[in-house]
């Protein structure tokens, strides 16, 4: 399968297996599960979206002897400010990938034959994956990294012990039925890397050390789902987990979580209402733990060999360095209490159904990954447990069927979720604090144009006010003096909009008529903002012509028209756009076949499409971005599918 860059193709070769047995009257159930799968992968150099917008249109990229084209000084040095040869990237860079998975698991259910009521699961599982990741640049790259080479080995070994019972008893005396589990779980994950590189430029070929980490999860679990008169459900769980990454004090959290249910529609104050089919109220509240900050020893002292750029030279020999690593002992897991309301309805026969949830979520001790005080600990940054998040908001779902008969049946129906997030402590007084800074972009050294701070959503934008003149258009290098102090400095950061949300929806519709059918699905956000740092790395005018003396050009975005910028504007907060859309996401036609080819066989053929239609007021390519910063997107496909499924 080729990807939308070119020489981007994946290849993948896969067989399963599942089998299923039972024994002894049926009390003994064994399931084997299996599937492995052979992979190998050509990855295209990512750079090249980056440099297909920056590099000279106009120039041919080919010289006259077939080579790639680039831009060079005056002294013949290659000009590495200039943009580079995105195809140059993509076929001199070559970048190759295979491996091998393999996935598979044996539960085992049994009932006692003297205890039937009571069944015990045992499930073993495991996931192995080894790989190699290996390429070169070409000797003509005109970079210094022409003529290196790599060659990397991973493995990846997750083994999964789950142990647990269920006793699920109807007591009639009491109208009442009894579901209780409650069991252990372990997970165990090792990891190992090795691999060689090789530096042209220095003729030098260095073997990076083995590199192993592990990684352990361990829970104890219990879950009690009670049942009364088919009308009151009540839910009692609780979870204790540890992990690994954390020191034996702070190694295990506790999270309980309880929920309620009244099914209103069998009481006889409703019952009798032969609109309501159904009518339950909810609620909830739980306690869920994090603990994944992306490193396996974040609590405990390590020491990291360095890379080829860090090393010692004697004579002709190089010489890794050892050095430790950043370490918390005080790390712990994240925190999240939920707490919601909700109601689920039908009404004519479940013509029309639907739900609505109000819920909080408060988010405490974080994990996240700040910036360490001056001359403190092994790194300018570590892992921290610091603040808390407060989201609330509401959802609703809703589906009608306005036609259903023998020929023709229709549903339509929608979602929608409206939220709000504000970040309600940092742990430091905001007053002498601007905050945690985040969203680091391209162009400059260490921007970052996004911040955390109390009382404003996670994530906000943090940049200066753009001013404009009397036509609306944006004047080049000034901001206004928020504090009115007559400079404008770091005092005049502003935060304005965030890339959260305020709200979600979507829409489906489904039709059959006789043996056509039709199903589509639209989906959409209001509220969401995007940094554009493709039209702020690339919009003004140096950045066009970098050194007229060296007469080399680079491309501009069309964006540049409009602000007529000299200069990067980096922290303005023109480049902050509304990112709001509509995306028709799936759509498919089908028509189903009987005595498909005079045969007692049924078919179906089936054309569908992808990410068909978008409506949007943002200018970047796409308005869905992770994060909110737009730079050098993989562009999202659209996809067109044709299909026939026979069933004998």
């Amino acid at each position: 399968m080729n990807g939308i860059l070119k020489r981007d193709n994946f290849q993948r070769t896969s067989i399963g297996l599942s089998l299923v047995g039972k024994f002894f009257d049926n009390h003994l159930k064994v399931e084997v599960n299996n599937n492995t799968a052979s992979m190998k992968n050509v990855f295209a150099n990512r750079g090249a979206i980056g440099s297909a917008v920056s590099y000279d249109p106009t120039q041919n990229p080919y010289n006259a002897d077939g080579t790639y084209f680039q831009w060079y000084n005056s002294n013949g040095e290659v000009n590495t400010l200039a943009g580079r040869n995105p195809l140059g990237e993509l076929y001199q860079n070559n970048n190759f990938g295979t491996q091998f998975r393999s996935v598979g698991n044996i539960q085992t259910e049994y009932k006692l034959h003297f205890f039937p009521d009571l069944k015990l699961v045992a499930n073993l599982g495991y996931d192995e994956i080894s790989g190699r990741t290996y390429g070169n640049t070409s000797v003509d790259y005109a970079y210094a990294s022409a003529g290196n080479y790599y060659d990397n080995s991973d493995t990846f070994n997750n083994k999964l012990m789950d142990l647990f019972f269920n006793y699920n008893k109807d007591i009639k005396s009491f109208d009442a039925v009894v579901d209780f589990t409650a069991g252990y779980s372990y997970q165990d994950f090792k990891f190992k890397n090795a691999g060689v590189n090789f530096i042209a430029a220095n003729n030098i070929l260095n073997e990076n050390a083995t590199s192993r980490g592990r990684r352990n999860l361990q829970s104890f679990f219990g879950r009690t789902n009670l049942t009364f008169a088919n009308k009151y459900l009540v839910t009692l769980s609780y979870r204790r987990d540890g992990s690994s990454r954390f020191t034996p004090e702070n190694r295990w959290g506790n999270f309980p979580a309880a929920a309620l249910a009244w099914k209103l529609n069998e009481e006889s104050f409703v019952k009798n209402i032969r609109s309501i089919s159904t009518l339950k109220l909810r609620l909830g509240w739980g306690i869920t733990g994090q603990q994944d900050v992306g490193e396996n020893y974040p609590s405990i002292p390590t020491y990291l060999t360095s890379d080829v750029n860090s090393q010692y030279q004697f004579g002709n020999q190089f010489y890794p360095t050892v050095r430790p690593q950043q370490y918390n002992r005080n790390l712990k897991w994240e925190e999240t209490e939920t707490r919601n309301i909700g109601l689920d309805f039908g009404f004519l026969k479940e013509r029309i159904t639907g739900s609505v949830d109000v819920y909080q979520k408060t988010s405490k001790d974080l994990l996240a990954f700040v910036p360490n005080p001056a001359f403190f600990g092994f790194s300018n940054a570590d892992f921290y447990n610091i603040g808390r998040i407060k989201n609330k908001g509401i959802e609703i779902s809703a589906a009608v069927i306005p036609v259903k008969n023998e020929n023709f049946n229709w549903t339509i129906g929608g979602n929608i979720t409206l939220q709000n997030s504000k970040v309600d402590d940092l742990f430091l007084d905001p007053k002498f604090f601007s905050g945690l800074a985040t969203g680091g972009i391209s162009g400059g050294v260490g921007n970052t144009v996004q911040n955390h701070q109390v009382g404003y959503a996670p994530n906000s934008f943090y940049v200066y006010e753009q001013a404009y003149n009397v036509n609306g258009q944006p004047i080049d290098g000034v901001y206004i003096d928020r504090n009115k102090d007559g400079i404008i400095n770091e005092e005049d950061l502003y935060r304005y909009k965030k890339p959260a949300s305020d709200v979600f929806y979507g829409l489906f519709t489904n039709l059959s008529y006789k043996n056509w059918d039709m199903s589509m699905s639209w989906r959409g956000s209001w509220g969401n903002y995007n940094y554009n740092n493709v039209d702020s790395q690339s919009g003004f005018k140096t950045q066009v012509v970098l050194n007229p003396s060296a007469l080399n050009l680079n491309n501009s975005v069309t964006n540049l028209l409009d602000t007529n910028f000299t200069q990067a504007r980096y922290l303005s907060d023109y480049y902050i756009q509304d990112a709001s859309f509509v995306r028709l996401d799936n759509l498919t036609i089908g028509y189903n076949f009987t005595n498909f080819l005079n045969t007692k066989a049924n078919a179906k053929l089936s054309l569908g499409g992808q990410n068909l239609l978008l409506f949007t007021n943002y200018k970047g390519i796409d308005p869905e971005i992770s994060g909110g910063i737009d730079n050098n997107l993989y562009p999202r496909p659209r996809m067109y599918t044709l299909g026939l499924n026979v069933n004998f």
